[in-house]
């Protein structure tokens, strides 16, 4: 795993994540494994990381071109990453109402950190 490309690395966790959910969704209630499914399929970020290390260059010099199409497509990508944040954030909370525990406390159960602010 060292040695994966950081997009490589986050394929693999979130197939991982996808079959830990599975595995758990067979001893649960209907609706908490269709809400663990459904925080699984929302986890992914692609691409954020890219757009930091663009961004980061843009404080520093003038990018190129094909910089500036690049971080615009990301600029894009994260619009739907954070429309899937949103609909992961509902997936918790409704999980953490089931459960009767607090939002951070389920957080803590699933192994879950809250995504870095871009």
């Amino acid at each position: 795993a060292e040695q994966l490309q950081n997009s490589d690395l986050e394929n693999l966790a979130r197939r991982l994540l996808q079959i830990h959910a599975r595995r758990k969704a067979l001893n649960l209630p209907e609706r908490e494994a269709q809400l663990l499914q459904g925080i699984v399929r929302t986890a992914t970020y692609e691409g954020q990381e890219r757009y930091r290390q663009l961004n980061g260059e843009l404080k520093l010099r003038s990018l190129t071109e094909v910089e500036l199409s690049e971080l615009h497509e990301l600029n894009e990508l994260i619009g739907l990453s954070e429309a899937k944040t949103a609909e992961r954030l509902s997936f918790l909370l409704e999980l953490s109402q089931l459960r009767n525990v607090s939002l951070t406390v389920l957080m803590k159960q699933l192994q879950i950190m809250a995504p870095a602010v871009v």
